[in-house]
């Protein structure tokens, strides 16, 4: 199963240095970050979470 996950963000002041910070963002590594989205495990609750 495949999540799409978008973000938005306000206007920025600098927009040469908002596009290359996007550029050199590793998505996969961000989305690995959020909790509940590692991996083979991406279909069970956060730890944390009182359903599990």
């Amino acid at each position: 199963m495949t999540t799409k996950i978008t973000v938005i963000y306000d206007n920025p002041t600098d927009l040469e240095a908002f596009e290359q910070a996007i550029a050199d963002l590793n998505q996969e590594e961000v989305a690995r970050s959020l909790p509940g989205l590692d991996g083979d495990r991406s279909n069970s609750p956060p730890q944390d979470d009182p359903r599990a």
